[in-house]
């Protein structure tokens, strides 16, 4: 009995002392954490508020330019509907639809953008409290409609959504506001919706609230929009200059290979300044591992892996850039679906961030790293050809080579 109770008080010793040492140093953790994050917002404020040089590069002045383009294309009023089409493409469905409640009456929607259905719906006005649309309307979450409900009642607002099978919802919301939903919808019987695809709904939803909170400060968004983007690149060189170097050289490739591949005006835009911006997460991660000398530890790895996130979530502070948010967000995503941070797999990456995949691995590949050798373009390409279909869209990879065969590119 004696033994029993000296073992007892031995592990409560043990117990006790793990606590104390354990529970700081997950504090120091969370701290640690904060630190970066609070670093990351204080190093962009402050590359904010810096004069320009006296002699700038030409460099350095394309961010400003490439986001004034999306004051003079009109871009900044059209957030909403990219975002829209995203959600069809992320979820890899038919249709998709985003609905805001009209704040004149009270009791009506407004269908505001429509994917892959009848483009007359764009303006048409429901009603907002019952039937299927009130459903859409009043989901406090993500959620899925039960099979059929969406078409099965005979009120007007179910014309919308005739013919599909299911339909998953998430509000859409801003400040503890709801101002709308967004809907996405499947004719597939075998298409079920689960708890992933209803989490990337909610994130495009909170996208699209973030965009419409400044939909009607347009032109006040835009005298800020260029400064903004400005920020974010400088404070990434500042940060670290090797990274921004980086970002010019998928910059050019993306914007050639996305011409190539006979993407719009729009598409090239937002492919543009997510390539520019591609990597601004890395402002979150301590310097000692963007500059470490050698491969990362699995540890660090993980952490890095934090990047696109990361990045997404500084890039979608900018107003107008939900979207250009969402192809950072996935620019590690791979074709197999093994890639982070959503598993997505084909053609339910956004072309924009498949194209810059490629892009990103072969400007890494032929650019000089302290751990490894600068790679031969033609090495490089043999290698992304052996992972084609795996990790890289193989028509993305295919275009890449017949520009880079086409005129040599200066990556530096």
């Amino acid at each position: 009995m004696d033994e029993i109770v000296l073992v007892a008080v031995a592990w409560c010793l043990v117990a006790v002392v793990v606590f104390a040492v354990v529970r700081p140093a997950l504090r120091v953790g969370r701290r640690e954490d904060a630190f970066h994050a609070r670093a990351a917002d204080e190093l962009i404020a402050s590359a904010a508020s810096l004069a320009p040089p006296r002699a700038p590069v030409a460099r350095l002045a394309a961010p400003h330019e490439r986001a004034s383009h999306l004051v003079e294309t009109g871009y900044l009023g059209l957030v909403h509907d990219r975002l829209c089409g995203y959600a069809r493409v992320l979820l890899g469905v038919e249709r998709s639809w985003l609905l805001l409640r009209d704040p004149g009456h009270h009791g009506e929607v407004v269908v505001v953008s429509a994917r892959g259905s009848d483009p007359e719906q764009i303006g048409r006005r429901l009603p907002a409290d019952s039937g299927a649309i009130g459903r859409l309307m009043h989901a406090a979450r993500p959620e899925v409609l039960p099979p059929g409900e969406a078409s099965s009642s005979e009120d007007p607002g179910t014309s919308m959504t005739r013919g599909v099978r299911m339909v998953a919802t998430a509000p859409v919301a801003w400040e503890g506001t709801v101002l709308g939903a967004l809907a996405v919808g499947t004719r597939d019987l075998e298409r079920e919706f689960g708890v992933d695809d209803l989490e990337l709904l909610g994130e495009v939803a909170w996208l699209s609230g973030a965009a419409l909170a400044g939909h009607d400060r347009r032109a006040e968004m835009a005298a800020t929009v260029a400064s903004q983007v400005d920020a974010l690149a400088t404070a990434l060189s500042v940060w670290d200059g090797e990274t921004r170097r980086h970002s010019d050289t998928v910059v050019e490739l993306a914007r050639t290979t996305g011409a190539r591949m006979g993407l719009d005006a729009m598409e090239l835009l937002e492919l543009e300044l997510a390539a520019l911006l591609h990597d601004v997460g890395k402002l979150r991660v301590p310097r000692e591992i963007l500059r470490k000398p050698a491969p990362l530890t699995e540890a660090e790895e993980l952490l890095m892996r934090n990047h696109p996130a990361w990045g997404a979530d500084l890039v979608s502070g900018v107003p107008g850039l939900q979207a250009v948010a969402l192809i950072v967000r996935h620019h590690h995503e791979r074709i197999d679906g093994s890639g982070y941070p959503s598993g997505l797999f084909g053609v339910r990456i956004p072309a924009a961030s498949r194209i810059m995949a490629v892009c990103d691995a072969y400007g890494a590949m032929t650019e000089p790293r302290p751990y490894r050798r600068q790679r031969e373009p033609e090495e490089a390409l043999s290698e992304l050809r052996d992972l084609a279909g795996d990790q890289f869209d193989p028509a993305v990879v295919e275009a890449l080579e017949a520009e880079v065969g086409a005129r040599p590119l200066a990556l530096v």
